[in-house]
């Protein structure tokens, strides 16, 4: 697992990134699940946790948990994928 992150991280061979991303008050995802928000469909990334904007941390969150405005999504896959989400969240 720790040899899986370091690639993770360091931009390794596997070509993923772990970001955080901040979810804007207008944002296509605010309150919606993550199921409906079809982050992992539509962009192949995986959110391995949320950060609520009083610091609560949700880490592995279930498909059922709500994005509220102000969340910081911690997400993991291609950079060019993140880029892409970053318009829209």
């Amino acid at each position: 697992m720790t040899d899986f992150i370091d690639l993770t991280v360091s931009g390794g061979e596997l070509g993923l990134r772990l970001e955080e991303l901040r979810v804007s008050d207008s944002g296509d995802t605010v309150n919606k699940t993550l199921m409906d928000s079809n982050i992992r469909r539509d962009f192949d990334l995986i959110v391995v946790a949320i950060k609520r904007s009083l610091g609560e941390m949700l880490f592995n969150p279930s498909p059922n948990t709500r994005i509220l405005s102000g969340d910081t999504l911690v997400v993991l896959g291609e950079y060019e994928k993140i880029k892409e989400i970053e318009k829209i969240i």
